[in-house]
């Protein structure tokens, strides 16, 4: 697997914070992240947890086939990501509960109440916020995209930006770090390079309700699994109704089991679910 996908594979503890405070820029782009304060460098773990993801990845690294991007997704869902101009998505954070007394009761995961997120897309802009990130060649076709929390009690516009293009690869992404002893956000943005042939995933960043739903099937290779099928939405303002898609059964880059059914049409996986949530997709505006 390629550094970049290695490096990222140890989790960043994020949230957000305004989208309109001062950026630096480092000097140098690196490879995966430069070297400056307000980018990410990673030391590997020594924990277990890491080291089993680390050989999990390498053993799926030996079953890949090569990554591409399944000609269905492009036909199925590229031509409504070009025109979207901004859409909703509604993100059910998983918890455990646990019976009432040792024995009594089993403990089930549940859902607790909905954050909602407002994709913003901007594809005049060639993503001059994150030059660094994204390469000369492919600046001409970026797509900016503002991930906002629409509810929050923290003050300020917050955001985190995304840079891909219009086929879904991710370049890298932007935010601001939360520094959980001082309990405040760190004042400059930090931005990280993400290779474009993985898919993203929003273990990236992890906020103290929710995490952010970025998470995207399509270059997807270790193990996926695609499937045509009748998807039964359950929740958000589609509930109850049924539409034509597919289903996309995957291990992300950190190793977790990743599940996304997707609607012909949809610019975003229409349902996504994770270890960590369920993100439904809501209104769309083009």
């Amino acid at each position: 697997m390629k550094n970049s996908a290695l490096i990222v594979s140890a989790v960043v503890v994020a949230t957000f914070t305004a989208c309109a405070t001062k950026t630096t820029t480092p000097q140098q782009p690196a490879e995966v992240a430069s070297a400056g304060p307000n980018t990410v460098t990673l030391e590997p773990s020594q924990s277990n947890a890491y080291q089993y993801a680390l050989a999990q990845a390498f053993a799926d690294l030996s079953k890949r086939e090569g990554s591409r991007t399944p000609a269905s997704v492009v036909d199925a869902f590229g031509s409504s990501f070009r025109r979207t101009r901004k859409f909703e998505v509604y993100v059910y954070p998983k918890f455990m509960q646990m019976g009432a007394q040792p024995g009594a009761g089993r403990t089930q995961v549940k859902l607790d109440k909905p954050s909602k997120f407002l994709f913003e897309l901007n594809r005049n802009a060639k993503c001059k916020m994150g030059l660094e990130l994204v390469s000369e060649a492919d600046r001409n076709g970026c797509v900016q995209v503002e991930i906002k929390p629409i509810e929050s009690k923290i003050k300020g516009h917050q955001c985190v930006r995304l840079y891909m293009d219009a086929d879904y690869r991710a370049f890298g992404l932007s935010y601001y770090e939360y520094d959980a002893e001082k309990e405040t956000f760190k004042e400059e943005r930090k931005r990280m390079k993400w290779d474009p042939t993985q898919p993203l995933s929003a273990e990236i960043l992890e906020t103290p309700r929710a995490l952010a739903p970025l998470d995207l099937p399509i270059h997807a290779s270790n193990r996926m699994k695609e499937t045509r099928t009748t998807i039964a939405l359950t929740r958000g303002a589609r509930a109850g109704k049924t539409c034509e898609g597919w289903t996309y059964s995957y291990r992300n880059v950190y190793g977790a089991n990743v599940k996304a059914q997707w609607c012909a049409g949809d610019p975003w996986p229409s349902v996504v679910e994770t270890n960590g949530y369920v993100a439904v997709l809501e209104s769309i505006t083009n």
